[in-house]
């Protein structure tokens, strides 16, 4: 079961104060425009690409993908930072095996001026 997600630099997020804690049903609520649909994007995001980019076959999909959707992978970049962070905290229901982290970090986000 996801037990936390953290994000940084994505999308319109800049930061979160500390990770979003989750249950079996967690409930987003905030006015539009405020990142509700950004924390499930970022859920997907993690959980996708990590999954995917074991095998380059499926990394290249998972990147074909998410540069369609959003033109292009800077899109998903908090404007004016270089990188994004996405980090999933995993508790298993199973406690054979042992609890983890899985995360995300994209590079190469907006150029500066100089």
């Amino acid at each position: 079961m996801l037990k936390s997600i953290n994000i940084r630099n994505f999308k319109g997020i800049r930061e979160l104060d500390e990770p979003i804690s989750l249950s079996k049903i967690t409930v987003l609520i905030g006015r539009n425009e405020s990142g509700k649909s950004s924390i499930l994007e970022a859920i997907y995001l993690a959980a996708s690409a990590t999954q995917g980019f074991a095998d380059p076959i499926m990394r290249t999909s998972t990147i074909n993908v998410l540069s369609r959707k959003y033109l292009s992978l800077r899109n998903l970049i908090f404007k004016g930072s270089d990188d994004l962070e996405i980090e999933l905290d995993i508790d298993h229901q199973d406690k054979r095996e042992k609890n983890h982290s899985l995360g995300i970090t994209l590079r190469g986000g907006y150029q500066k001026e100089c």
